[in-house]
């Protein structure tokens, strides 16, 4: 299964949107490939926290993720 990925973030007090097509084993799947995409895009920028907030994150232009990826986001660290 494909799903098309549209991550609105503020990086620095810039808006983006990065948009992307991803291969998915299933739906459940989505957020955990989101917030990957999410960390990767941190890691390239340099900015984290409060300088990269996760505004919106929709799937195949209609199914909003949002509140399940910032889940995953504000998560405590498992050691």
């Amino acid at each position: 299964m494909r799903a098309s990925i549209d991550v609105y973030m503020i990086v620095n007090g810039t808006k983006s949107l990065k948009r992307g097509e991803w291969q998915v084993r299933d739906a459940t799947e989505i957020p955990k490939v989101a917030y990957e995409w999410i960390m990767r895009i941190r890691r390239e920028t340099g900015y984290y926290g409060k300088d990269s907030i996760i505004e919106k994150v929709i799937v195949d232009g209609d199914k909003n993720i949002t509140f399940e990826v910032k889940e995953i986001d504000e998560a405590p660290l498992k050691w």
